[in-house]
């Protein structure tokens, strides 16, 4: 089975979070992080690899930097079946 995720749907934490109607959440560490523009477009490995997108100024905020432990939280509604 493939699921697709818009990359702009998976939420990014440097701690876990709490209070979000987000329910998967999954541990894991930024493989890279590259500014295209005024995006950031960070590779997660959480057992499988996401590509998340932000504004460049959101991500620096949020003190993700390569190599980082991070938490990715996405909503069920954003996961979408691939035949």
């Amino acid at each position: 089975m493939q699921v697709a995720i818009r990359a702009g749907d998976i939420l990014l934490a440097t701690e876990r979070p709490h209070g979000l109607s987000a329910r998967n959440v999954m541990e894991g560490r930024i493989v890279s992080l590259e500014q295209r523009g005024t995006m950031a477009i960070a590779r997660v490995d959480c057992g499988v690899a996401f590509r998340c997108a932000r504004h460049a100024r959101g991500s620096a905020g949020a003190g993700a930097i390569g190599g980082a432990s991070v938490f990715a939280g996405l909503e069920n509604a954003f996961v979408h079946l691939v035949e």
